[in-house]
């Protein structure tokens, strides 16, 4: 009885050298090797590379299939010995594909399968590597290729690994280059304003980029402020555009110069005699000017509301602020307000004299001057009109002036006496002591008197008058006039102001023959202080 063995592995592939040992008695006689296909007999030498003897040998299948290989051993009595072992023969993935050597950020990647053999139940993987570092993309592969977009630039390897049932690869690999064109600035214009905030001037900054690939772009700037206001001086802008890939446009630079100039003001201040509530109109008026042409206000110091000023000195300041907050210095002007009152009217007594005829028209006038040529208006008292006759006896009139502006004067008085002939009117002599008192007005001095005791005809005796005055420095009374006489006397005499407030006219006669004949009459001028 002889033996015969041999062994297979259970799979193989297309490319595998399969190394064949027989064992048993192999050595004693030829031993006859057949193979089957898929269950049907096939020549040897159509499916399997190499030499097939009684020891074995080195073979390699060159058809994917089932086969069953077959080593029979005859005796010499006709006797059969046979072993067979089953392979199967896997075939060997083939995947390849084609795609274009570099494309444009943003552009798909078109990938081509070249070459799919034996991939029916192989999977297919795809990576994408950089550097020899994987990264992603955006798209699907599949066996039959696919499209993707590659989100990055520069060169990369686009690998397919093919794996069969039994975990065997077949990869492929082809190179790609993603290039990309970096944008460029075309349009960049700098526009200083002359709008203002906060000291600061608005710049109209404007870029615009355009990208070949018309990729997505953004502006980078340095030296743009984040409200576009920029100070007074030289400023530089710079920009860039980066577009989706991150390739970046060359730096562009505009400078501009911030220029502003502060303002000029002039000022003009003129007194008027128009006056109001004891005040007067100054006429202040400034004008300004701004070189950059930008809207100036005005600030004032002192100004009124109505520009009316009491009398004094006063100074007024003005300055020019511009509308980018820029100031002018301050300018000044100083003026004073005169006002001189009239001066103390001179009263004019027509008919003049110590006395008036009953029923006498008398003209009382007035005369002032004001220093500053306001007009003048006088205010009476004890005078009904300019020219108006007066009653019996003793007449105080009273005037003071009053100029446009309402400063008045110091008040200017007079006395007089209406008298008849017949003795009314004055004081008659009755006696040897005949004392006529004016006791003044208040607040006034006097500074002129006559006094006059008429003559009476046949009279002829040792008579006397005189006239004190009450001084007020002295506070006493002090004697003016004396004289004496034989018949009748009159004085007349002019006084200091401030002096004497009070009058006696006094006359003395030792005959009879003067009672009640003469008529005593007297005039007095008073000054007001």
């Amino acid at each position: 009885m002889l033996t015969l063995g041999f062994t297979l592995p259970k799979v193989a592939y297309t490319d595998t050298q399969i190394d064949i040992r027989t064992s048993g008695h192999n050595n004693t006689l030829p031993v006859e090797w057949t193979l089957t296909k898929d269950g049907r007999s096939v020549a040897i030498s159509s499916i399997i590379e190499g030499e097939l003897n009684k020891l074995g040998g080195k073979v390699r299948f060159t058809s994917h299939s089932e086969y069953l290989l077959t080593a029979k051993m005859t005796d010499l009595l006709g006797r059969s010995y046979s072993h067979s072992e089953s392979i199967t023969i896997m075939p060997i993935i083939d995947f390849a594909f084609t795609m274009p050597d570099s494309v444009h950020y943003g552009e798909p990647l078109e990938v081509n399968i070249s070459k799919s053999l034996h991939t029916e139940k192989a999977e297919i993987h795809w990576t994408l590597s950089k550097n020899g570092e994987h990264c992603s993309y955006v798209g699907e592969f599949s066996k039959n290729g696919g499209s993707i977009e590659i989100q990055d630039t520069g060169d990369f390897v686009l690998t397919a690994v093919a794996t069969d049932s039994l975990g065997r690869e077949c990869s492929y690999s082809q190179n790609i280059t993603v290039i990309n064109t970096a944008p460029t600035i075309d349009s960049f214009t700098v526009n200083p304003t002359r709008t203002a905030k906060h000291g600061k001037f608005l710049v109209n900054i404007f870029a615009a980029a355009t990208d070949a690939e018309n990729h997505q772009t953004t502006l980078e700037w340095q030296g743009k402020t984040e409200d576009g206001y920029y100070p007074v001086g030289t400023h530089t802008v710079k920009v860039r555009a980066k577009d989706s890939a991150g390739a970046y446009s060359e730096w562009v630079s505009k400078s501009f110069t911030i220029v502003s100039n502060s303002p000029t003001v002039t000022l003009t201040a003129t007194p008027t005699r128009t006056a109001k509530d004891g005040k007067f109109l100054v006429n202040i008026s400034a004008s300004s000017y701004d070189a950059d042409g930008d809207t100036v206000t005005l600030e004032w110091e002192n100004k009124t509301v109505d520009s009316y000023y009491a009398i004094g000195t006063h100074t007024v300041k003005v300055r020019a602020k511009d509308a980018t907050g820029a100031y002018s210095d301050w300018v000044s002007k100083t003026f004073t307000i005169q006002n001189s009152a009239p001066t103390r009217p001179v009263i004019t007594r027509t008919p003049s004299g110590n006395s008036v005829v009953p029923g006498t028209p008398v003209t009382i006038t007035a005369s002032s001057t004001d220093a500053d040529g306001d007009a003048i208006t006088y205010v009476w008292e004890g005078r009904p009109n300019e020219t108006s006759t007066y009653p019996l006896g003793k007449n105080t009139v009273r005037v003071k002036a009053v100029d446009s502006t309402g400063a008045e004067s110091p008040w200017a008085a007079i006395v007089f006496f209406v008298m008849d002939s017949n003795g009314s009117g004055g004081m008659m002599l009755t006696g040897p002591d005949s004392t006529i008192n004016e006791n003044g007005i208040e607040g006034a001095t006097i500074t002129k008197y006559t006094f006059n005791v008429p003559a009476v005809s046949g009279h002829n005796g040792n008579d006397y008058g005189r006239v004190r005055g009450y001084n007020v420095l002295t506070q006493q009374w002090e004697q003016l006039d004396y004289g004496t006489t034989n018949n009748g006397i009159s004085f007349t005499r002019s006084l200091s102001s401030g002096m004497y407030s009070k009058l006696e006219f006094y006359y003395f006669t030792n005959h009879n023959c003067m009672y009640n004949k003469s008529n005593i009459t007297y005039t007095v001028e008073y000054y007001f202080e």
